[in-house]
């Protein structure tokens, strides 16, 4: 039986706003965190956000619940972020927000702008952010993805292998790596920190 959470999109796809409006309300926070430290570029961040909720709107019409909607919308949000790297220096099309997503309904550009959440805020700016966000630069993409997934967004090690299509062994061992790389650049960044602290 489908959860409050499917129902959402299978009562949008019926002509009701207000769950698509429940919908944006939910992930955009999420989605905005999610692309935001895998570019560390909030207007790119914001725009792929709004991408993905045009997308869920195009695919409203044929979608199935087989599971959470969250592995539906972050699998939409992680192809997206495939997409854009592949064209990585292109800019794409861009789409209208300004179509109703029903008859005499909001946009899909309302619901996004006045009080939406600000992605540069969930970066704090104290110095061992800073350094977490520099050593998250070097981890190869699929590593950050697992660490973004399975740390920020708290999805289980099954989930994430869900969303990214990957076995669980694939995202235990790429989260191994992904400890490990941040862990060896933060203490070298610390040692770093600390040997120009006794110089001065």
């Amino acid at each position: 039986m489908p959860n409050e959470e499917q129902d959402l999109l299978q009562v949008f796809r019926e002509g009701d706003p207000e769950a698509f409006e429940k919908i944006v309300l939910k992930y955009q926070g999420p989605l905005m965190g999610f692309f935001f430290r895998l570019c560390w570029d909030r207007f790119l961040a914001e725009d792929l956000t709004q991408e993905v909720f045009l997308r869920m709107i195009k695919a409203a019409q044929s979608y199935k619940p087989s599971g959470k909607l969250d592995y539906f919308v972050f699998r939409i949000a992680r192809n997206l972020w495939i997409d854009r790297v592949r064209k990585m220096g292109l800019r794409p099309k861009p789409a209208s927000l300004d179509k109703p997503l029903a008859e005499d309904g909001d946009t899909l550009g309302s619901l996004l702008s006045g009080d939406s959440p600000d992605p540069s805020a969930l970066a704090s700016l104290g110095e061992e952010a800073r350094i977490l966000r520099e050593a998250m630069k070097e981890l190869p993409r699929g590593a950050r993805e697992v660490f973004e997934l399975a740390v920020y967004q708290s999805f289980p090690y099954k989930d994430v292998a869900r969303i990214l299509e990957i076995p669980v062994g694939t995202v235990k061992s790429r989260m191994f790596h992904a400890l490990k790389t941040l862990k060896a650049r933060l203490g070298q960044k610390e040692e770093n920190e600390e040997g120009k602290r006794k110089k001065a």
